[in-house]
């Protein structure tokens, strides 16, 4: 891995998990909600400690960190939107797009971004898409972790 693509996701990954975090608990404590509002603040809260985790992992040791932030992205791929479940998770950069109900969208942000939500009232619509970003991200990680791990298990030619 080149070292610009290893410093963009450090960069990313603590980062945005850094910025994420501090929203994500700014919210729990500026706001008088359900219990179940705090339950779930508290896993994405986790979630983005990951990301700062996966980060500092791919600095001490690239090939676990690889791996991990490798999942990490892959949380952050899907984006959907109905009224029995909603979630999207991003983290760092987004670029993703959607379709539903409401026509088209699409959007770049930075920071760390999330929505859930369990039998939504009212009518939410349906949308569902990706965040290509991190699609990229963890395929190109993958991509990565593969090679490393063959390259070390391929002989080593004698002299």
């Amino acid at each position: 891995m080149s070292n610009w693509i290893r410093r963009l996701f450090v960069i990313v990954s603590i980062g945005g998990g850094f910025a994420g975090c501090a929203i994500t608990t700014d919210q729990i404590f500026q706001s008088d909600q359900s219990l179940g509002f705090y339950a779930v603040s508290i896993v994405v809260a986790l979630a983005y400690a990951a990301g700062i985790y996966g980060g500092v992992k791919l600095i001490e040791d690239e090939e676990r960190g690889m791996s991990f932030l490798s999942w990490y992205f892959v949380a952050q791929i899907p984006y959907l939107i109905s009224p029995v479940f909603s979630y999207q998770f991003t983290s760092g950069f987004t670029a993703f797009a959607a379709v539903g109900s409401n026509g088209s969208s699409w959007g770049i942000f930075y920071g760390g971004r999330w929505m859930f939500s369990l039998l939504q009232s009212g009518d939410p619509g349906f949308a569902f898409g990706a965040n290509f970003f991190a699609l990229w991200a963890a395929w190109y990680l993958r991509m990565m972790l593969k090679r490393k791990r063959t390259e070390a298990e391929s002989p080593v030619p004698e002299e």
